[in-house]
């Protein structure tokens, strides 16, 4: 009598276990298609914040290029300061306008291809509270392989900070 009741306690605890899991763990989202992150813009005002610019599940040989023609933000929010390559991307070339909220660069990695990670920073300040408005058409964003070839059909994320974190702490 004694082991179906350890039995039935058993199960009910791992059934526990992997319900309250959930809840602890938090889990990256797999991508339903290869994508281009860009964000969480993170920081309180004053501070200086990191926005990370990453590729996500691209399949062989991967991205060894990334054009971004248009960036914009609200400048009365945020102020771009630097946008520097990861993973063995080098910034060629970039243009950061503060006064109309615009950012412009090209990374390349002339060694290989990434197929997931980081491949920027754009580094900068937060001026002020509330949403830095990101906003990117999938026209201003272009990528190649290493072979030099266009790489089509990808999604373009953009993730804002949660208000919470926004605010100046007044």
């Amino acid at each position: 009598m004694r082991w179906p009741r350890r039995l039935a306690a058993l199960g009910l605890m791992a059934g526990v276990f992997f319900l309250v899991g959930g809840c602890f763990f938090l889990r990256a989202p797999v991508p339903e298609s290869p994508a281009v992150v860009f964000g969480p813009v993170v920081g309180g005002v004053g501070q200086t914040v990191e926005i990370p610019v990453e590729i996500l599940g691209f399949p062989e040989p991967g991205v060894a290029g990334l054009a971004v023609l248009a960036l914009r933000y609200n400048p009365a929010v945020l102020w771009i300061t630097e946008i520097e390559g990861k993973n063995g991307f080098v910034i060629l070339c970039s243009c950061v306008d503060n006064v109309s909220g615009q950012v412009k660069f090209v990374a390349m990695n002339p060694i290989a291809g990434l197929n997931t990670g980081q491949v920027a920073t754009l580094r900068g300040a937060r001026l002020a509270g509330g949403s830095p408005c990101l906003s990117l058409a999938e026209q201003d964003v272009q990528l190649v392989n290493p072979k030099n070839q266009a790489l089509p059909g990808y999604a373009i994320r953009l993730i804002g900070a949660p208000s919470y974190l926004t605010r100046s702490g007044r």
